[in-house]
């Protein structure tokens, strides 16, 4: 083999390792990105209670959003609560608009959207019309919301 042919031979190879190189970088980030998403995703599935509401995070009020924060629960009880279902299914129960005892709890069902931490919902509820939230903080226990009006 002549000099000229062993140093093309060589670059072919140094150039096929870093080809290789630079797709095992592009597809060990983009997996480690589905990772993230799915593992946040599947947090928030769940009957969450609702616990209590800021109108921000100094207790002023904001008519254009509020905080508001969740307790995971086991089961849907006479307490408000949203529930994030499989397949992006979304479900609200509460007592309606009126809160003159006794109250009486209905579920009305929906879908809901998330990108990264913004959550829009498609569902026939008065409180859910036009409305999203915003993922500020979210734990196996614990799902605080920045809710916009």
């Amino acid at each position: 083999m002549r000099i000229a042919e062993i140093a093309v031979v060589q670059k072919n190879s140094t150039m096929r390792a870093t080809l290789l190189l630079i797709s095992i970088m592009i597809l060990s980030c983009v997996k480690e990105t589905n990772v993230d998403n799915l593992s946040s995703q599947n947090l928030l599935i769940g009957i969450w209670e609702f616990s209590n509401a800021n109108f921000d995070s100094e207790g002023v009020y904001n008519p254009n959003f509020s905080i508001e924060t969740y307790i995971k629960n086991d089961e849907l009880k006479d307490k408000y609560c949203i529930v994030f279902g499989e397949d992006y299914v979304f479900k609200s129960y509460d007592h309606g608009w009126c809160g003159t005892p006794p109250l009486s709890f209905s579920l009305t069902e929906g879908k809901y959207k998330q990108v990264d931490n913004l959550l829009t919902f498609d569902i026939e509820h008065y409180m859910f019309y036009d409305r999203k939230m915003e993922i500020i903080e979210l734990t196996k226990e614990k799902l605080v919301v920045k809710v916009f009006y």
